[in-house]
């Protein structure tokens, strides 16, 4: 669900990784679809069971705790009164940023697996204890269990204080006293940072894998050190995401070229440039009009080729969708959402005042996508963010190097049980499925990162 997709500097050295070990067997986890635009997995942490989004747009694992102020239904969310005794506190308090919202957290440590996959020590994590957030919050999850390249955590914590020591440096000299505390945070945070490591990294995973059921309703799986395939078709990765570079985007007529893309399991719907998704909105008004929204066989791919030449196809049910629009009228804290939403998805907004004006029926068909320049504060150059449509459509491998870092993907094709099928062939082959049915308010945009990196990310700056 979460950065700014540029690349920002690289930070080799600052993080202490493990040396290679022996390949552990790999490891199958059931991922919950919720409402088609989220999914999660059960997690032990501290002998409680949770259950957060599994985030390939973010870094750390970020829980919400019962009670928690902005919080609301949070019976399953983590109780620290319950937790066993490998809990404790570190006295140190942090603010994570989501496209979403904000947390303020503590961080604390215990253990943490995922079903028999632990990662033999206790696992530090940011448990929130005021969340506000901008999307509905309820208690469909409970957290996000980052699954970014686990490097990255430290490289934006040493980039967010950099960015925010210089921020303060510019300031009159009287004025620089007020931000001591929070920068004082910051460089803890930096500390904390250093020494302790993301789950995936202390866990020793060095190949996941993410593959969802076909159709909508269903389940997907997360496959933790996975066997890598004997294939040539593994695509290079940059920058602090999995983020790839793109030679052409097209869905009919509509084309983009020389572009970079993330890959983001937390985000809903597939993010674009204004331009883009201008053409695609027409492009929707047409086809509907034309063939209507119910059988999309008629309607063009979203067709993408990656440099180097492989091409991947998204069926069209990735681009566009029902958006049911009177879902949240008598709900003031879904309509706060639905309001959000708009600003990333303002396409959307005249769909649905065209449908009040004409008093047709609730649900209006429309692009199922959300403009990159409102979600990226310092968006440069022609920028896609594909969040889980492609991984409706592709069985995804996502490599760590040795260091932490991002190192390749592979886009494979997964049967109807999401097993492998065939690893030299990566085209997916699956059949066009109708429109998914899209309630706005639970719509997740990017979090985190993709809010742009800013100084007050973590400790509260203003002004940047």
């Amino acid at each position: 669900m979460l950065s700014a997709a540029t690349s920002l500097p690289a930070c080799a050295g600052l993080h202490q990784h493990s040396p290679a070990v022996v390949k552990k067997d790999p490891v199958r986890l059931k991922l919950d679809n919720v409402d088609d635009m989220i999914f999660t997995a059960s997690v032990v942490v501290s002998g409680e069971k949770v259950h957060p989004i599994m985030d390939t747009g973010s870094f750390e694992l970020v829980l919400f705790e019962h009670g928690c102020a902005g919080c609301s239904g949070d019976h399953t969310y983590f109780n620290r009164a319950k937790a066993g005794k490998d809990f404790k506190e570190m006295g140190i308090e942090a603010q994570q940023s989501y496209g979403s919202g904000t947390a303020y957290s503590s961080a604390v440590q215990s253990g943490v697996s995922l079903d028999s996959l632990y990662s033999g020590k206790q696992q530090m994590f940011w448990l929130a204890h005021d969340v506000y957030m901008d999307t509905y919050l309820d208690d469909s999850f409970g957290g996000v269990f980052g699954l970014g390249p686990p490097a990255s955590a430290l490289a934006f914590a040493v980039e967010e204080l950099k960015a925010a020591e210089d921020w303060v440096n510019d300031l009159d000299k009287d004025e620089r006293g007020q931000y001591q505390d929070a920068l004082d945070s910051m460089r803890q945070v930096v500390k904390l940072d250093r020494k302790e490591k993301p789950w995936l990294d202390s866990a020793r995973v060095n190949i996941f894998s993410i593959c969802l059921l076909p159709g909508t309703g269903k389940s997907g799986v997360l496959v933790l050190n996975d066997e890598a395939p004997a294939s040539r078709s593994w695509v290079p990765v940059h920058g602090d995401f999995w983020q790839l570079d793109v030679a052409k985007t097209s869905i009919g007529d509509t084309e983009a070229s020389a572009c970079t893309a993330i890959v983001d399991s937390g985000t809903s719907l597939i993010g674009a440039p204004s331009d883009f998704l201008e053409s695609v909105e027409a492009m929707v008004e047409d086809l509907d009009a034309k063939y209507g929204c119910q059988d999309l066989s008629q309607w063009p791919r979203f067709e993408v080729v990656l440099k180097g030449g492989q091409s991947l196809t998204l069926d069209p049910s990735s681009y566009v969708a029902e958006f049911d629009m009177y879902a949240s009228d008598e709900d003031e804290i879904a309509q706060a959402a639905n309001e959000k939403v708009m600003k990333f998805m303002p396409h959307l907004d005249r769909a649905s005042q065209r449908l009040r004006r004409s008093n047709a029926s609730s649900t209006v068909c429309a692009a199922a996508m959300f403009s990159m320049d409102f979600a990226l504060d310092d968006s440069d150059g022609c920028q896609f963010l594909f969040g889980l449509p492609i991984f409706r459509e592709y069985y995804i491998m996502h490599k760590i190097k040795g260091t932490g870092k991002s190192g390749d993907m592979a886009f494979a094709k997964g049967d109807k049980n999401c097993e492998l099928v065939d690893q030299t062939d990566m085209q997916a082959a699956r059949k066009s499925a109708g429109p998914l049915k899209v309630d706005p308010k639970k719509i997740r945009i990017p979090s985190l990162g993709l809010n742009g990196r800013r100084p007050h990310l973590r400790t509260g700056f203003g002004g940047a």
